[in-house]
C-alpha cells in the first residue's frame, strides 16, 4: 500500500492524468464503509452533540448575573475572578436555576464594586454530556447612574492653525450619578467603535465633552488630550478642550460619525437601554444602509426620538461642510429634530450657542 502511494506520487509531479486514478482509489476504499455499514457490524451514533451555547449574559444588579442557554444545563463550577482587594474576591457563589435549567443566576454574597474588572468563570454540561467552558468579563453594576441627554455634536473633521479640530459628541447631566456603564454609539461605526465611558461621579448641569477621536500629528497637541477622569478639570489643553467642563478622549484615531447621515444615542450597557438619541442627515435625499436601519429600529422602540424615517431626521445642508459649527440642542425638555439646530459656533463644554448658522 505504502509503495503504490509513492509511485502515485511521482506520477503526479509529471502530469495531471493519474488525478482520475487516486480519486477512483479512494471512493473505493471510502464506498463499502458508507454503503455496508450495518452488514459489517458498524453502528451510527444517534443524539444531540450540538455544545450548549450563551445566548445571553446580563448584569442584573450589584449582587447578581444572569446567563441564558440554548438547551438545558447544568453549571459544573463557577467562580468570580476580581481584583485581591475587591471584598469579593474568594468568595462562595450561590445558583439558582429557571425556566427548566436554561437560565442561570448567580448570586454574589457582596455587592460588587462599581466599575471594578470581574471575569466569571466556569463550565456546564447538558443531559447528553456536551460541556462548554466559558469565561466572560464584566463591569461591576452601577446602581446610581447619571442621567445623561446628548448635547452637542459635531460631525466634521478639520486641521487648522492650531491644530486639529475632531469629531465630538458633548453630553448634559441632568442627574448626578456616574457614568459606569453609558456608552455613545454610532449607526455608521456600531459595536467595534464605540464609546464607552469610565466609571467616575458626574454632578447636576455638568457639560462632558466625549471627544470621538484622537488628533496624532503633533507630539505637543496629543498631550493635551488627557481624559479628566479626576476632580481637576482643568487637565487637558487641547484645541477643543474646556477649562472647567469635564473633556474625555476615546482612544480611536479614525472618523466615527458620518458627514453625510448618521444616528447616535447615549445607552446603559447594563439594562441595553438607549437613554438618549439624535439622527441627522444632509439631504432629505441620504438613506441609510440596513444595517443602519436595524439601528434605528431599536431607536424607534426605545421611544426618545419618536418614529425613525427620513421625515423625522434632522436634515441640513450645512453638515460636513466645516469643523466651526455644531448640531446643537436647544431644548432638553423635549425629543425629536425640533429640538436642534446647527448652531453658528461649536460650543464644546460650554452652553450651547442659539444661534442657527
Amino acid at each position: 500500500m505504502h509503495l503504490n502511494f509513492i509511485i502515485i506520487k511521482r506520477f503526479c509531479l509529471k502530469s495531471l492524468a493519474p488525478a482520475a486514478l487516486i480519486v477512483a482509489g479512494v471512493l473505493f476504499f471510502v464506498r463499502p464503509v458508507s454503503c455496508k455499514s450495518s452488514v459489517e457490524g458498524l453502528s451510527i451514533l444517534e443524539g444531540d452533540f450540538t455544545v450548549p451555547q450563551i445566548e445571553s449574559f446580563t448584569v442584573d444588579d450589584s449582587k447578581s448575573v444572569s446567563m441564558k442557554f440554548s438547551k438545558s444545563v447544568e453549571l459544573n463550577s463557577v467562580s468570580l475572578l476580581c481584583p485581591c482587594e475587591d471584598p469579593l474576591f474568594g468568595k462562595e457563589l450561590e445558583l439558582e436555576y429557571q425556566e427548566e435549567n436554561k437560565s442561570v443566576c448567580v448570586i454574589f454574597p457582596l455587592s460588587s464594586v462599581t466599575g471594578n474588572s470581574y471575569v466569571l468563570e466556569g463550565s456546564l454540561a447538558d443531559s447528553n454530556g456536551n460541556t462548554l467552558s466559558f469565561s466572560i468579563p464584566f463591569t461591576g453594576y452601577n446602581d446610581h447612574p447619571a442621567l445623561v441627554k446628548l448635547s452637542e455634536v459635531r460631525n466634521s473633521y478639520a486641521k487648522v492653525s492650531r491644530g486639529h479640530k475632531c469629531e465630538f459628541v458633548e453630553l448634559y447631566v441632568e442627574k448626578s450619578g456616574n457614568l459606569c456603564g453609558l456608552e455613545i454609539e454610532t449607526a455608521s461605526d456600531g459595536e467595534k467603535e464605540k464609546f464607552v465611558l469610565p466609571a467616575i461621579e458626574v454632578s447636576r448641569g455638568e457639560f462632558i465633552v466625549c471627544h470621538m477621536r484622537k488628533a496624532m500629528d503633533n507630539s505637543k497637541e496629543e498631550e493635551g488630550q488627557v481624559s479628566e477622569t479626576v476632580l481637576d478639570l482643568d487637565l487637558a489643553e487641547h484645541i477643543d478642550s474646556c477649562a472647567g467642563s469635564r473633556d474625555l478622549w476615546n482612544e480611536n484615531t479614525s472618523s466615527v460619525i458620518s458627514d453625510k447621515i448618521d444616528a447616535i444615542v447615549v445607552r446603559n450597557s447594563f439594562s441595553a437601554q438607549i437613554i438618549d438619541a439624535v439622527i441627522f442627515a444632509k439631504d432629505i435625499d441620504q438613506s441609510f444602509s440596513a444595517s443602519c436601519r436595524l439601528f434605528l429600529e431599536k431607536i424607534e422602540e426605545s421611544g426618545v426620538w419618536g418614529k425613525c424615517d427620513i421625515e423625522n431626521t434632522f436634515v441640513s445642508s450645512k453638515f460636513g461642510t466645516g469643523a466651526g459649527y455644531s448640531l446643537s440642542r436647544i431644548d432638553y425638555t423635549r425629543n425629536g429634530k425640533s429640538a436642534w439646530i446647527v448652531a453658528k459656533k461649536a460650543t464644546p463644554g460650554l452652553p450651547n450657542c442659539t444661534e442657527s448658522r
